[in-house]
């Protein structure tokens, strides 16, 4: 509290003494020249040895020059001080002190909130810069040091698998000839597919300023999240989770389409990790005025309300995610990266509080629209 003008009681509030608006220094007090009381630390009411009661409320705050009728403690000081003075009642002070503890709570929540809004919204700004990412590059590539390497052998594979697939079957196009491999030839294939498009997602983590300098040409955003539902369909069976599409989609944005495609890649992957098994995970893709509308709900773990406004920060992960899977924690950061820096717009997050599955799982949505041209495409 930094304003006591309406104080009733006499007090010193950051080593200045003042008159309440009820009661003034008693003369007792005005001549003490130790001044005992205001050395007193925050705890509960106390008496002087002239006989006059104090309580230091906060580091700031010290309640004095007051004598308290029923004390419960009896000097021969406190006695005459009755006498001499008008004495405060135990409930009356007790009640002030009660509703300035009160006030002083609840102002201090709305500057709590304040200083917070402030803060994120700073620490905002600065994460979703390709800059801040560009001061991480020594430990995202330390994180990633696999990338290189895997990247070659993955090449490799695609590369065999790929001939060995158009040697071997007939057909008019490639994805004939793999409709009619084998099931291993097929298993194999989509693996390198899988791995591809995650060296691909790590690729803008390690340059970031690919963002820059996007590619923009116009495609179509049904399109591109129905290739990824078909790369993680395998997966998606094995754990027996269901995708089902709903909503009805055919335009074309303007943008580029390797980054945009960092968030269907990052939320449906993250939709395989935390899905229970045998649940349902909901794709709505729907062309509107400005564009077009992706939401992807799924059963997830618990988000707290103190998490839920970090989960797209680099390299956060939820406590009850960390229980569950393990994870890099870069996927819901990069995509929302993506989505400000390049498309303009902004990833949004849900969750409904009360759990929608026997194991504690909750109902999580995440949900964005494309714009019709990124504001990395303007001009």
């Amino acid at each position: 509290m930094n304003d006591t003008a309406f104080f009733p009681f006499p007090h010193v509030f950051r080593g200045e003494r003042k008159d309440g608006t009820l009661r003034s220094w008693p003369s007792t007090c005005l001549s003490c020249r130790d001044r005992p009381c205001e050395q007193a630390p925050v705890g509960p009411v106390q008496l002087c040895s002239y006989g006059v009661n104090f309580q230091r409320l906060t580091t700031d705050l010290l309640v004095a020059g007051i004598v308290l009728r029923d004390w419960t403690y009896s000097t021969p000081a406190y006695r005459k001080r009755l006498r001499e003075n008008s004495p405060v009642a135990r409930s009356d002070f007790e009640a002030v002190v009660s509703a300035f503890r009160r006030i002083t709570a609840e102002r201090q929540a709305v500057l709590d909130d304040r200083r917070a809004s402030l803060e994120e919204a700073v620490l905002d700004e600065e994460l979703f810069k390709t800059d801040y990412l560009k001061n991480l590059r020594a430990e995202v590539e330390k994180g990633l040091s696999f990338f290189h390497d895997y990247d070659r052998i993955n090449v490799q594979i695609i590369q065999n698998i790929n001939t060995l697939i158009e040697t071997r079957y007939q057909g008019n196009s490639s994805e004939e000839k793999r409709d009619r491999a084998t099931r291993p030839e097929k298993a194999i294939y989509e693996a390198a597919r899988f791995l591809q498009e995650k060296l691909e997602f790590a690729r803008f983590l390690l340059r970031p300023e690919r963002l820059a300098t996007a590619e923009c040409v116009r495609f179509s955003v049904h399109g591109m999240i129905l290739k990824y539902i078909r790369i993680y369909q395998s997966w998606f069976d094995a754990k027996r989770v269901t995708i089902r599409v709903t909503g009805q989609s055919y335009r074309e944005i303007i943008a580029d389409p390797r980054a945009s495609s960092v968030i269907p890649h990052a939320l449906i992957d993250n939709a395989l990790k935390y899905a229970p098994s045998a649940s349902e995970v909901e794709i709505y893709i729907q062309d509107v005025d400005e564009g077009v509308e992706f939401e992807i709900e799924s059963l997830g773990p618990r988000i707290e309300p103190k998490e839920m406004p970090k989960i797209f920060r680099p390299f956060f992960r939820g406590g009850a995610a960390e229980r569950i899977e393990e994870g890099a924690g870069y996927g819901l950061y990069l995509s929302q990266l993506v989505a400000r820096e390049h498309l303009g717009t902004k990833i949004k997050a849900e969750q409904k509080t009360e759990p929608s599955h026997t194991g504690g799982f909750h109902l999580t949505t995440f949900s964005i629209l494309y714009p019709n041209r990124a504001k990395g495409c303007a001009g």
